[in-house]
Formats: structure tokens, C-alpha cells, sequence
């Protein structure tokens, strides 16, 4: 029976491998070829510690706006001291289970959730300053703006004086 679905394998061969070159030669390389897919490690790698950076810089903006608690105390000691100062919230009815169930965190840090996206923006905005001279740049370029970005920090806005 020969019909469209029978294979011959007597008639199988492969064809010779050849390399190709991504890049033509004289093509100047940058950082992302976009025509022949070549990607620049260096640029993988400043990529990642942007990203790892503004994970961090999230968690620091979290706890600036009080939108996270502190980490437990690491030693009794450390917890009678944060429990004298006052630098805990204790758990509603529902959900107390224990001395475990303390929050900790300063009762008097309220939640700015409106600060907190405003903050975000701003570091949204030097994540992609930063990711742009990455990605145009030299890698010694790259590098500065990675560790430029690792050193900002949020400052809010002076307000406008009343009229």
C-alpha cells in the first residue's frame, strides 16, 4: 500500500551539517542582535542583577511604607526587648494561636499603600534607566548604571509650598 502515510526508509538520508555563521562579519555587533538572535552574556548578566536588585529594593520599600512586618525576633532576649518597646501588634481572637501569633511589627508605622506606589513608579523608572544603558551602552556603562541602581534610594517629593 503506498499512500501518504507510508514512510520509506530506503529513500531516508540526512543532509550534511554545515556551520552557519549568526553574524555576517562585517555586520557591527551590539549588545542584542536582534536579526540573528546573538545575545551578549554580560548583558544576561547586568539583566539578572537588575532584577534581583529591584526584588530587594521592593522588600526595603515594603518595610519603609509599612506594608510588611519585621522578621520574628532571633533569641528570647531579643523578643522580651521588642516586647518592652512596644514593637508588636497582637493577633485578633480568631487567629490566636499562641505566643507565636504576635506580629511584629511598630504599631506606630501605619500603612501607606499610596506613598508605596508612588515609590514604586519612581523605582520603576530607575529600573528602566538603568536597564536601557544596559542594553545600549558598553559594558563598563552597564555595570555603573547596575550599581547605580543598587545604590538608589526613595526620596519622596518635597511638597508644594501653600499658596
Amino acid at each position: 500500500m503506498n499512500d501518504v502515510y507510508t514512510v520509506h526508509l530506503d529513500t531516508f538520508s540526512l543532509a550534511p551539517l554545515t556551520q552557519v555563521e549568526l553574524c555576517p562579519p562585517n555586520k557591527k555587533k551590539t549588545n542584542m542582535c536582534y536579526e540573528c538572535g546573538e545575545y551578549d552574556p554580560k548583558v544576561g548578566y547586568l539583566n539578572e542583577r537588575i532584577e534581583n536588585i529591584n526584588c530587594a529594593l521592593r522588600d526595603k520599600l515594603e518595610i519603609q511604607f509599612g506594608l510588611s512586618d519585621d522578621t520574628d525576633p532571633k533569641t528570647a532576649s531579643e523578643a522580651v526587648e521588642r516586647i518592652k518597646a512596644g514593637k508588636y501588634v497582637l493577633p485578633n481572637r480568631n487567629s490566636d494561636y499562641g505566643y507565636r501569633s504576635i506580629i511584629w511589627r511598630d504599631p506606630s508605622v501605619v500603612a501607606d499603600k499610596d506613598g508605596f506606589l508612588i515609590a514604586i513608579e519612581a523605582k520603576d523608572k530607575a529600573k528602566t534607566a538603568a536597564r536601557d544603558i544596559v542594553m545600549t551602552g558598553t559594558p563598563a556603562d552597564g555595570l555603573k548604571a547596575v550599581q547605580d541602581f543598587e545604590a538608589w534610594t526613595y526620596t519622596p517629593a518635597a511638597s508644594a509650598p501653600a499658596a
